[in-house]
């Protein structure tokens, strides 16, 4: 099913009102074919999702600019009777165009009458009272003027923010102001929703067309234009990304000669100390030798020809020479 409004209808919104006088009862070949099979017998009442479809398909077909402003009853209605056959899926009852068009009479004379009332409700501005509460002041009006309870609350609930509705109770609005609302009667609050005041004529289908046109050009040259800025990103990414590996080389050659020079570094103290010690080694030799040319040229002092007292001190180092050989 076509999901332009009868999805927006089924949660009681929607971006479209208005009110058509009924048009003359002219019928499609395929409708009257299918109307001559329905003679004799009366139509079943209409379902609220058969309503709710109703005004889905008067709304698409009404907001349709580029299939044209002026046409016949007849199309009009041909066009609306097709759209409801289309997407009616699992409802039963079978609809001619003149049975479509009389409901939607109905539907217009009664939610119009309910406007008036909340309108006249609206103009008074009472303090304290909420949203519902206004609603249900309406609803109590309704009742006690039309003699019946008002049975229309969800195809009000879908026509009630569409943009005639709106350009009527701006224009209510201002009148309010000048007008005492108490001495309005119910008819002067019922809109007129033909009246060339309600709402801008809709746009031609040559201005459709010249608007789509010139929605397309803007869309390519968006498109193009972003394009255009994906590239540069991308040059300008892939450049980026060539600065950081340009750097990260010339890091790891830098990381690469400072091992290097760890390296020599670690030669040059080797080299020390093996010169260090070489040198040490040398000392311990010299020491050594020089040691044992004092020990050998005391132990070869004759002691005998000398003085007690230094006698006795040259002995006492060939002990003690004696005694470190051993």
């Amino acid at each position: 099913m076509d999901g332009s409004f009868t999805s927006l209808l089924n949660d009681g919104s929607c971006e479209e009102f208005e009110f058509s006088q009924p048009p003359p009862q002219t019928q499609s070949q395929h409708q009257q074919e299918a109307t001559k099979s329905k003679k004799g017998r009366r139509s079943k009442n209409f379902f609220i999702e058969e309503d709710m479809l109703l005004i889905s398909a008067w709304l698409n077909t009404s907001m349709d600019p580029i299939k044209g402003n002026n046409q016949t009853h007849s199309c009009y209605w041909d066009r609306i009777w097709s759209y409801y056959n289309k997407n009616k899926e699992g409802l039963l009852s079978d609809r001619t165009a003149n049975s479509l068009c009389n409901r939607w009479c109905t539907i217009n004379e009664k939610v119009a009458k309910f406007i008036g009332l909340y309108n006249q409700i609206l103009s008074k501005n009472q303090s304290g009272l909420t949203e519902q509460n206004k609603i249900d002041q309406a609803l109590e009006h309704y009742e006690s003027v039309m003699n019946e309870k008002f049975m229309f609350m969800r195809h009000w609930n879908a026509l009630r923010f569409a943009p005639k509705f709106q350009a009527y109770f701006k224009k209510k609005n201002r009148s309010a102001r000048d007008t005492d609302a108490s001495s309005q009667s119910v008819d002067s609050q019922i809109p007129n929703l033909e009246s060339d005041e309600m709402m801008e004529r809709p746009i031609g289908r040559k201005a459709a067309k010249k608007l789509k046109r010139a929605a397309d050009k803007e869309s390519l040259e968006l498109i193009k234009t972003m394009q255009k800025d994906a590239l540069a990103i991308a040059s300008s990414r892939s450049e980026s990304v060539n600065r950081s590996l340009q750097l990260q080389l010339k890091m790891m050659q830098l990381q690469k000669e400072q091992l290097e020079m760890q390296k020599e570094i670690m030669q040059l103290q080797k080299e020390k100390l093996q010169l260090r010690l070489a040198r040490e080694e040398r000392e311990r030799q010299k020491e050594e030798r020089e040691r044992q040319v004092y020990e050998a040229s005391i132990m070869a002092v004759d002691t005998s020809k000398m003085l007690p007292d230094q006698a006795k001190y040259y002995e006492a180092l060939k002990a003690r020479i004696m005694r470190n050989i051993l």
